[in-house]
């Protein structure tokens, strides 16, 4: 069993002259908030490539399940959207497939709504603001089917979302996408971990800070004081990474059957968990 009392250390990583003022971290200027939500996709393109070759690898797994499994109305739910860029790359591979996207934020869904209205998506996307630890499986699929009558969840995925929680929220998670999917389905996630040796989390830390700074020297002055989810506070105060260990073993513990990691560079890795059956 993984013991609760995983215990996070701070590094201490120096942070730039040119933080962000921490007071208004939970206020509408908040990286979930108008501001950080406007600013989401434009600091993303400048984070370190590593980034979108994490997500190149997500997008590209779940679409090859999709076909494997052969369903009629595959369904992915997203569990912390964001402003669905993952969900426009599905839904504009995979014609057949639907997309559910979660997320607490109204202002990272209204950004999501623009971008698949944008693409001509909507027809196959349901979008539910509600927080991930505040639902069930039983009454997203309630929600899905409605719209949706003869579909099917074959896949979960959550990028870069559990970070921000501890331990007893993420086995809820865990245990809520495995609850969601049907038999032979598989949870992706994209995600930071940290690692059990102090050392080897403090190198696998520095590149992430070392990577926030190259993105903040590429963007304005303005981008550079904008409190968004790119400034190292984010990464050295905010986040709640734990080792991949203990989130492999938590995964297993919330009943998947098999869990792979396919992708890994510092802190960032892609994991891949199947729900056993058919």
């Amino acid at each position: 069993m993984v013991s609760r009392n995983v215990e996070r250390t701070s590094f201490g990583c120096r942070s730039s002259d040119k933080q962000p003022d921490r007071r208004i971290w939970n206020t509408a200027a908040s990286p979930f908030g108008a501001v950080g939500a406007a600013r989401y996709d434009s600091d993303a393109i400048r984070m370190p490539r590593k980034y979108a070759r994490a997500h190149a690898i997500q997008n590209e797994m779940i679409c090859s399940i999709l076909g494997e499994l052969d369903r009629k109305r595959p369904v992915v739910v997203d569990l912390g959207c964001g402003t669905a860029t993952d969900g426009v790359r599905i839904l504009t591979r995979m014609r057949h497939a639907v997309y559910l996207g979660l997320d607490s934020s109204p202002h990272m869904l209204e950004q999501a709504k623009k971008k698949l209205g944008g693409e001509n998506l909507t027809d196959r996307c349901l979008i539910i603001e509600n927080n991930i630890l505040s639902v069930d499986a039983n009454s997203l699929i309630d929600a899905l089917r409605t719209v949706f009558p003869s579909s099917c969840v074959s896949a979960v995925v959550s990028s870069l979302a559990l970070h921000h929680y501890d331990i007893d929220e993420k086995s809820r998670a865990y245990t809520l996408a495995h609850n969601l999917l049907a038999d032979g389905g598989v949870f992706i996630v994209t995600d930071l971990f940290t690692n059990y040796m102090p050392a080897c989390a403090m190198h696998a830390l520095s590149e992430e800070v070392r990577g926030v700074r190259r993105a903040l020297r590429r963007g304005s002055t303005e981008s550079q004081r904008a409190c968004t989810t790119l400034n190292e506070y984010h990464y050295t105060d905010e986040n709640k990474p734990l080792p991949l260990g203990v989130e492999t073993q938590l995964l297993m513990q919330s009943g998947f059957e098999h869990v792979d990691i396919i992708y890994r560079s510092g802190q960032l890795a892609v994991v891949v968990a199947k729900r056993g059956g058919s």
